[in-house]
């Protein structure tokens, strides 16, 4: 599966991605397709083994 993303979208992801590794955080992401769109998911992951999805960019 291939996403196409712009510089916008990456700068973006970047940011979500960084923001949540400077509060001491871990980052999951992962490629995903529903109904035969494709988006992108990023999750944090507490250190309590807690999880939280923060943003899904359908592309």
């Amino acid at each position: 599966m291939k996403l196409e993303l712009d510089d916008r979208e990456k700068l973006k992801i970047c940011d979500d991605i960084f923001d949540i590794l400077n509060h001491g955080g871990e980052v999951i992401i992962r490629k995903r397709s529903k109904n035969g769109e494709k988006y992108l998911e990023i999750a944090e992951q507490k250190i309590t083994l807690k999880s939280k999805m923060i943003t899904a960019n359908k592309i």
